[in-house]
Formats: C-alpha cells, structure tokens, sequence
C-alpha cells in the first residue's frame, strides 16, 4: 500500500483484548499474524466482521505485539527486495518484566 492512498474500511481489523480495550489495526500488519490472516481468509463470522476477541490478552502485551507486527512488517518489506541483509536488522526492544506475557500472546497470534 502506498504511503499516499487512503485506507478503507476493508482494511481495518479490530482487536478487542481483556478489560474491553480496543485497537485497530491495518490488514497489511495483522497478517503478519497467521491466527489473524488465516481468520480474515476463510469462512467465518471474523472474516466478515474484520472483529477478533482475545479476552485473555491485557492491553499493554497487546499494544506490544502490535508494535512488533509493524516493526516485522517493516523489515521484512526491506528484506525481501533486499534493501538489508538479515544482520541489519535490529533487535526489537522488549522489556523483561513484559517478555514471557509479550511471548504467549506472540505465539498464541503466530506472530
């Protein structure tokens, strides 16, 4: 997607997490998410609604694995027209008291 064109609807996921917090978030990003892309891509209530729960994900892991698809989504862009080598990419910043929760909710994802 272009920097300059405008965003639809169709393109939007919402993410409601635990305490009712909700994000939303480009498609391009959410399916760096296989859980969310294999959500959108079939025949379900998700895909028609672009609308996932996660209840037993707190909003800051949420909030911190939205970052971490938008940081995948931007290096893997580089990587694959080869604008950077694999050792150039840097290591995304997590911290300690966040990793083991960050990690679950990562995996669970398939992010």
């Amino acid at each position: 997607m272009e920097e300059n064109s405008e965003l639809r609807l169709d393109d939007i996921v919402k993410i409601t997490v635990a305490e009712g917090q909700v994000f939303y978030l480009e498609k391009r990003y959410a399916d760096m998410s296989h859980n969310i892309k294999a959500g959108l891509g079939c025949n379900s209530i998700e895909s028609i609604t672009k609308e996932f729960m996660f209840s037993d994900i707190r909003p800051d892991i949420m909030e911190k694995v939205i970052q971490y698809l938008h940081f995948k989504f931007k290096y893997q862009q580089l990587l694959d027209r080869k604008a950077i080598k694999v050792s150039q990419v840097p290591k995304f910043e997590l911290e300690p008291e966040m990793a083991l929760d960050v990690l679950v909710a990562a995996s669970y994802l398939q992010a």
